[in-house]
């Protein structure tokens, strides 16, 4: 099981901040206007960024923090509703503050566009892609590089935790060595006018590696994991 997990299961309609997780304590909003820019709906337990202005942007944050900055996001994308060509909520790895992140937006008129951003007071486009509903989405944080990968529609990848239980999409965004020690992770909101807002659920958060049974490998101070007393790792 992730680290931190949430379904947006709710009774009625509520603001993302006051919603308790499945797996996790919380969502601490931070940012420069209130947390009502993202709602929990309750009828379709999905959580939705509302219109959103210059005053409202900033970021969900899970509680309690990873333990590492190497890391992952993902979630299930639910429905779109187009309505411009900027970008609205989505999963964030390696987040400073409302301006500095890491992260997978939503935008477009033609569909389900999709864009992986390293997002560093303006946005910076690292790759495009098409996206689908339904699908599953996941951002992963290693070292200085950053990829994306994406599972088909259906029910979310066994052993999630798992490169090999995903379909990478795109190349391998090295040299990023932004905000390499930061370990929060969570649902950025940014601004604009039009937007493609999105519908996300089933939003799941983890360091990365992560062994057998959930946690992190042990490593020593180059990165490397520790090895046991018959050659394998501990």
């Amino acid at each position: 099981m992730a680290t931190f997990s949430d379904d947006f299961t709710a009774a009625s309609d509520e603001d993302l901040g006051d919603h308790t997780p499945d797996t996790g304590t919380g969502w601490s909003w931070v940012g420069t206007g209130g947390s009502s820019a993202v709602m929990i709906e309750a009828d379709d337990n999905a959580v939705q960024p509302t219109a959103v202005t210059t005053a409202e942007a900033g970021f969900h944050e899970i509680e309690p923090a990873l333990s590492s900055a190497d890391q992952q996001a993902w979630g299930r994308r639910y429905a779109f509703e187009i309505s411009g060509s900027e970008a609205r909520g989505f999963p964030a790895v390696r987040m400073v503050d409302e301006t500095q992140w890491y992260g997978i937006s939503h935008y477009g008129t033609g569909g389900a566009g999709t864009r992986v951003i390293a997002y560093n007071s303006t946005a910076s486009g690292l790759d495009t892609f098409q996206g689908a509903t339904g699908e599953w989405l996941r951002i992963k944080a290693e070292g200085s590089t950053i990829t994306v990968w994406k599972a088909a529609s259906g029910s979310e990848p066994t052993d999630p935790g798992a490169d090999t239980n995903w379909t990478q999409v795109g190349v391998d965004h090295t040299g990023q060595t932004n905000f390499q020690t930061e370990t929060s992770c969570g649902l950025a909101n940014n601004v604009g006018t039009g937007a493609a807002v999105s519908f996300l659920q089933n939003f799941r958060a983890d360091i990365y590696p992560v062994a057998a049974g959930g946690g992190a490998r042990p490593q020593g101070a180059l990165g490397h994991p520790f090895i046991g007393a018959f050659g394998g790792p501990i």
